[in-house]
């Protein structure tokens, strides 16, 4: 078993990830244009749910923070981890079947970056060290 890191540590290791991510798919001049769009979403408000919705892409958290969790009949919501600024959600649906694989919720205002997994894809196959970044998050 890999040494438990200290709280906080894998939700900044995913924060910095994303925040990289992004800025490689698109550069700061980019964001905003095609395959991009800034979202704004209420306190609790679902962003995606893995019953739902299909995956048309990913989203970076530009602020608030967000619960990522999986609902089991069994042991009820099982929280995956709570997601700051810079931190990538979604990223699952890249490599899944075009499915979100849990539900994400805010816990405050927050506003993402949605990246439409395109713009990924065309990303990762001019570049592919960016694949790097991924793994990071996974």
């Amino acid at each position: 078993n890999p040494a438990k890191e200290p709280d906080g540590v894998d939700d900044r290791r995913r924060s910095e990830a994303g925040a990289r991510l992004l800025l490689a798919i698109a550069g700061e001049d980019r964001v905003g244009g095609p395959g991009f769009e800034r979202k704004h979403f209420r306190r609790g408000e679902i962003i995606y749910d893995a019953i739902d919705d299909p995956a048309p892409g990913v989203h970076v958290i530009a602020t608030g923070r967000v619960k990522v969790y999986r609902l089991s009949e069994a042991a009820g919501e099982i929280i995956l981890g709570i997601l700051g600024a810079g931190a990538l959600l979604g990223e699952e649906a890249l490599f899944a079947d075009g499915r979100y694989d849990s539900i994400a919720k805010t816990i405050e205002a927050t506003t993402t970056t949605f990246i439409a997994n395109v713009m990924v894809r065309d990303r990762l196959e001019s570049d592919p060290t960016l694949g790097m970044a991924l793994f990071e998050i996974a």
